[in-house]
């Protein structure tokens, strides 16, 4: 995928959103940014990221900026089905997740956890038993820290213990653990 000169357009505000706008802003993408939620926080975030380059999109400009970019960049929180995206989908621009985003940067192996119960207590344990053995180790995605905002921090000698929901498995095509877990089904 090539990100300089690429035109993303980041759909959701929150620590997932912001980690995968300013992962694209530092390859050298265009970044259009949009929360359908407006709150003093996504209002803080805007003002953080238009600082950095991204642009920021109003409801009114949507459907043009739809037209205008490659990819459209989903937060976790919002599912494939959210109406943004199916306008997305109908346009034929391709829809990845933050953590299929983040996958691509990724270096080092990777095991992701998912499943209905225990999957923040599985990676909890799996990070503290690779720190144990002296490993570097981050666990990332819904335990709370977005791959986007550590992938490049994680040299290929280290192991990224990603905690994956459903929604995030929907919009991944590529991302490819080195080792899957699957929770109390």
């Amino acid at each position: 995928m090539v990100f300089y000169g690429g035109k993303f357009l980041v759909l959701g505000l929150s620590k997932s959103g912001i980690a995968a706008t300013t992962l694209l802003l530092s390859h050298g993408a265009t970044v259009y940014i949009y929360d359908q939620f407006v709150s003093a926080r996504v209002k803080s975030a805007e003002e953080d990221l238009s600082k950095a380059g991204a642009i920021c999109v109003r409801k009114e400009n949507l459907d043009r900026t739809l037209m205008a970019i490659d990819t459209l960049v989903l937060s976790p929180g919002i599912a494939i089905d959210n109406s943004i995206a199916v306008r997305a989908h109908v346009l034929k621009k391709r829809i990845i997740g933050e953590l299929e985003l983040g996958s691509y940067f990724l270096q080092a192996p990777a095991i992701a956890v998912t499943g209905t119960n225990g999957k923040t207590t599985t990676v909890c344990m799996i990070e503290s038993i690779l720190k144990c053995a002296e490993k570097e180790t981050l666990a990332l995605g819904n335990v709370g820290v977005p791959l986007c905002k550590k992938v490049e921090s994680l040299s290929r000698r280290g192991v990224a213990v990603i905690e994956v929901s459903s929604f995030q498995m929907e919009t991944t095509r590529t991302f490819l653990p080195h080792i899957a877990c699957l929770t109390n089904i």
